[in-house]
């Protein structure tokens, strides 16, 4: 059985929540020996057309692919093993993305009983702020991922929410994204001001990622930069990714026979 990541920022579009989502789920895909599906649920669908470099041919989830997989869904129809016929294959045998907004949440949900039988990692970036399938996404995941900006008045605002909503403390990760290495306001000096002991993370600002997203060549450009170590002030966001990503292995490898 599969975990689910669910990935969701209380703030919109300060965090940069699906453009992390999707770097988290590239690089564990590249880095690690699991395969991972990345589906977007209520989200604006166009978002993640752009993490696919050509989605004109052969393109089974933006084309005939959904309304397939809708019948599928609605029918009862979907097992494990078709699954992966209705995904666009981003990195062979490694990562996957279902366009998932075009689903109700009914179909969601089903969707969801499938994909953690058929993916090691299920990686679901939800629509930011308060909706019914995300609340029950939120319950329901492995482990969920709270995107902020790097702004104490925001967070100071949004935490008792955000503990008020998600009553497990130790399956809740918080990553700062657009992180600004020089600023006053360090993850360090947040965790101290604001008394919080769960896992804290910090993805930097990078303008070549913000790039590569936007040309379409996000897998790429994650494929070469991976192994070109030690990083640059433009390319840290790798370190920071891959330490969010161990230390979720770490977490939900205690929930896991035989991992």
């Amino acid at each position: 059985m599969g975990q689910l990541i669910a990935s969701w920022s209380p703030i919109q579009g300060k965090s940069g929540v699906t453009t992390n989502t999707a770097v988290l789920a590239t690089l564990a895909a590249i880095t690690k020996p699991y395969a991972s599906l990345l589906i977007n649920a209520s989200n604006n669908p166009n978002v993640l057309e752009k993490y696919v470099e050509d989605n004109e041919s052969n393109d089974p989830v933006l084309s005939e692919g959904i309304s397939g997989l809708k019948r599928l869904l609605n029918s009862n129809l979907l097992t494990p093993d078709s699954l992966p016929d209705y995904a666009e294959n981003i990195i062979y045998n490694k990562l996957d993305l279902i366009l998932g907004s075009e689903l109700d949440e009914v179909q969601v949900t089903k969707l969801l009983q499938s994909a953690v039988s058929a993916y090691e990692y299920v990686w679901v970036d939800l629509k930011t702020g308060d909706n019914s399938t995300g609340k029950l996404i939120l319950e329901q995941a492995d482990l969920v991922l709270v995107h902020l900006p790097q702004s104490l008045y925001d967070i100071e605002n949004v935490l008792p929410d955000i503990k008020n909503k998600l009553k497990i403390a130790n399956k809740t990760f918080y990553i700062v994204g657009n992180y600004d290495n020089n600023a006053n306001l360090t993850v360090k000096n947040i965790k101290r001001i604001l008394k919080v002991n769960n896992s804290f993370h910090c993805i930097s600002y990078s303008s070549t990622l913000k790039n590569a997203f936007n040309s379409n060549s996000l897998p790429e450009f994650l494929l070469k930069i991976s192994k070109q170590e030690p990083f640059t002030n433009n390319t840290k966001f790798v370190q920071g990714a891959i330490n969010i990503i161990d230390d979720m292995l770490l977490t939900l490898s205690n929930d896991r026979k035989g991992w």
